[in-house]
């Protein structure tokens, strides 16, 4: 099953969400990334994929995941 990674990171005064390697747009809040991309991991979700949502800090450190669907670290095999 595919599995999509939405990374919501700080980006020059703003903040950028990026799906596994693709950029999908900046915005001026972290608030409003982290909603955009829970929409898009929801989408995939209904989709039939399963979906993962990362907030990384300024400081470079991953403070934050969702997971939409399977979560291989909760459910082995």
């Amino acid at each position: 099953m595919t599995r999509h990674r939405y990374l919501v990171s700080p980006a020059k005064g703003a903040w950028s969400i990026r799906r596994d390697e693709t950029p999908l747009g900046k915005f001026p809040t972290q608030d409003a990334a982290l909603d955009r991309a829970v929409e898009l991991a929801r989408e995939d979700r209904h989709g039939g994929a399963d979906a993962q949502v990362i907030v990384q800090g300024h400081d470079g450190r991953f403070r934050e995941e969702r997971t939409y669907g399977h979560d291989p670290r909760r459910h082995p095999g």
